[in-house]
């Protein structure tokens, strides 16, 4: 069962600690914390960004998007158990005589228009009643009062409605009830509204991340008018996530460029320090007697032939596809086996001619080395079929795990083409930064996932209705647990990292909203900002 504590989530910080042992983690986080004043005025814009288009969402759409499309013209009395689900018999009786089940003998008060003498105390809804509004489930749409032209309307013969009158009075005492309208995933479960300015903010956080923005964009045309909702979204991308993202993206950028010099240095040593290493074994190198082995693998010629080799390799490679008839495969690994037979005498040469001492001094023959004898072990473990070997791999022409070592022997183009060497001289020489990033972002994510569990640990089942699964009965384990959770460590790590991608986060967002509250969505704010 979920333990939730806020002292022990403090716990979960210890792990930064570590970053002090990383002179370069250090170095970064400090730059990072170094923009923090001057991030302050863009926060600041940003919010009030925010905050502006979140009161326009209030004005132009709340209330506006829990109305959806109705069986009957005015809500149902509920069955005498008050079940829930309702049953499909007693749904059937209420559609072939509504008016015999009516809930409440008075007007619907379902659009301010049609409100007149009565205020939020006078409304005959402000008793929520047993009764229940049958929602036509295959429209699946919100939908807007007849006072909107262009929004989506409902069919013939449905109604639109709401299950709150247009002062805000909830109409049911049912719980499910009042959430059945809502409750799918196609409109999130009931959360995208702007009908105050707490969730029109978790909204608009929504859109400026541009997750689902183009569904809340359809649910504001489908519940009002289809032009203000498509340029209250559109506008709300430009300036609240195109600019003011930017904004905050141009900042972060100068206070690194302002520790550059200091990195610059560090990269300027690294390649001192190899230009040394280079020479020094090439001086030793001019010591040593040329046999003619020697001039033979250093020849320009020889190492032609070895790059004409390694590109046929690769097409050979290439040609590898499922399903692959019998002699295609034949020839694949006739193939692969005459080109593992260049590489290997190209090896025993360059052994003989270089000396094992000087032909581990070349970063490139111990590459090579590794891949040669990578295909040696899958040659010895799946012998080829022209061999006699009735041994195969379960899925034909699929590339074994030793023979996917190969296509990494296009790196070795690089001896001969020179943008190539410095291409990855210089992408070698920036590891170490690369390295610092890898374990700052190693420790967010483990930090964040545990402070998850702790959070949102078996909170997230669902019966088969869509709803929150009582801790407190037998049934609790059988709950559907969606695929992102944060019941244990590994699921917690690979949903933060889907958070922080930008990848269907808000739908982990709402299913956390489900299982818990409202103050969910504060973990899933502060992760993507962090």
């Amino acid at each position: 069962m979920p333990n939730i504590s806020e002292l022990r989530a403090i716990r979960v910080l210890r792990p930064l600690r570590s970053m002090s042992a990383f002179p370069g983690m250090r170095r970064l986080v400090a730059a990072l914390l170094n923009s923090l004043p001057a991030l302050r005025n863009v926060v600041g814009l940003q919010m009030f960004v925010f905050v502006v288009f979140g009161i326009l969402g209030v004005q132009l759409f709340g209330g506006r998007m829990s109305r959806v499309c109705r069986l009957t013209e005015f809500p149902v009395r509920l069955p005498v158990d008050a079940t829930w689900p309702v049953p499909n018999d007693y749904l059937e009786q209420v559609l072939a005589n509504a008016s015999a089940f009516r809930c409440l003998d008075a007007p619907l008060l379902d659009y301010t228009d049609s409100t007149p003498g009565y205020s939020k105390e006078t409304s005959p809804w402000r008793i929520p009643q047993d009764c229940f509004w049958p929602v036509h489930y295959s429209d699946g749409l919100l939908c807007a009062d007849p006072y909107h032209a262009g929004g989506h309307h409902c069919p013939a013969g449905d109604t639109c409605g709401s299950n709150y009158d247009a002062f805000g009075n909830p109409r049911f005492v049912n719980e499910r009830a009042m959430q059945d309208a809502l409750h799918t995933e196609r409109l999130n479960w009931g959360y995208t509204t702007y009908d105050n300015i707490g969730r029109a903010l978790l909204t608009i956080f929504q859109s400026v991340t541009e997750e689902g923005w183009t569904l809340v964009m359809y649910m504001t045309m489908d519940a009002s008018h289809p032009i203000v909702g498509a340029c209250f979204a559109v506008s709300l991308i430009i300036f609240a996530s195109y600019f003011v993202m930017n904004l905050t993206i141009a900042v972060i950028s100068d206070e690194f460029q302002s520790d550059k010099p200091g990195r610059r240095a560090t990269m300027s040593r690294m390649s001192l320090t190899w230009s040394a290493r280079r020479l020094t074994a090439d001086a030793g190198a001019q010591f040593e007697p040329r046999s003619p082995l020697y001039r033979l693998v250093t020849h320009k010629y020889f190492s032609e032939v070895i790059t004409v080799a390694i590109l046929a390799n690769t097409v050979v490679l290439s040609l590898d596809h499922y399903p692959m008839s019998h002699s295609m495969d034949a020839n694949l690994e006739l193939a692969h086996f005459v080109l593992l037979c260049v590489f290997v005498v190209e090896m025993l040469l360059k052994l003989a001619g270089l000396g094992f001492r000087q032909y581990l001094r070349d970063k490139f023959n111990v590459f090579d080395a590794v891949i040669v004898l990578a295909d040696l072990i899958e040659a010895a473990i799946i012998p080829p079929l022209f061999l006699g070997s009735s041994h195969k791999t379960s899925q034909t022409g699929s590339i074994s795990l030793f023979r996917a070592f190969r296509l990494f022997r296009v790196f070795e183009l690089a001896r001969n083409w020179k943008s190539l060497r410095n291409l990855l001289q210089m992408i070698a020489q920036t590891v170490a930064s690369i390295g610092n990033f890898g374990v700052l972002l190693f420790l967010f994510v483990y930090v964040f996932a545990l402070m998850g569990m702790q959070f949102f640990g078996n909170t997230m089942r669902f019966d088969k209705f869509g709803c929150p699964t009582p801790h407190n009965v037998d049934e609790f384990w059988n709950g559907t647990v969606p695929r992102s959770n944060f019941d244990t460590l590994p699921w917690a790590i690979a949903t933060v990292f889907q958070i922080i991608t930008g990848d269907s986060w808000s739908t982990v967002l709402y299913e956390a909203m489900r299982g818990n509250d409202m103050a969910a969505s504060l973990y899933f704010i502060v992760l993507p900002c962090c």
